[in-house]
C-alpha cells in the first residue's frame, strides 16, 4: 500500500515530519516562496508532495510541522489496502496556523 501526502503551508521555512504508527516515515525541510505583500507583512506559500510505502491494514498517521519555536501535530487513522494509494491532504492555516488533515 502507499500513502500520498499533499501538504500546503504559509511558512518561510520549517520541518515536516510524518509518523506511521509512531515510526518516523518522513522528515523533510519546508520552504515557502514570498507570494504577496499584505499590508506590511509578506505572505509565503509552499507545498510538499510525497509518497510512502505503507504496510496494508489499519494505521495511525501523525503529521508534525515545526517552524521557529512552534510545533503543530495532528493524527488521523486510515485503512490501507494492498496495491492501493490513499491520499492525505494536509494544510497549515495562514492566520491561526491550525494543522488540518483530511483523506481525499
Amino acid at each position: 500500500a502507499r500513502l500520498r501526502i499533499d501538504f500546503d503551508h504559509p511558512l518561510r521555512s520549517g520541518t515536516l515530519r510524518v509518523f506511521v504508527d509512531d515510526q518516523l516515515a518522513l522528515e523533510e525541510p519546508l520552504t515557502g516562496q514570498k507570494r504577496t505583500k499584505a499590508l506590511v507583512f509578506g505572505v509565503h506559500a509552499g507545498s510538499s508532495r510525497n509518497e510512502l510505502e505503507t504496510p496494508p491494514g489499519l494505521h495511525e498517521v501523525r503529521v508534525e510541522v515545526r517552524w521557529d519555536e512552534n510545533v503543530r501535530t495532528e493524527r488521523i487513522v486510515g485503512n490501507f489496502r494492498s496495491g492501493a494509494t490513499r491520499r492525505l491532504e494536509a494544510s497549515l492555516g495562514r492566520i491561526r496556523r491550525d494543522l488540518n488533515l483530511e483523506w481525499k
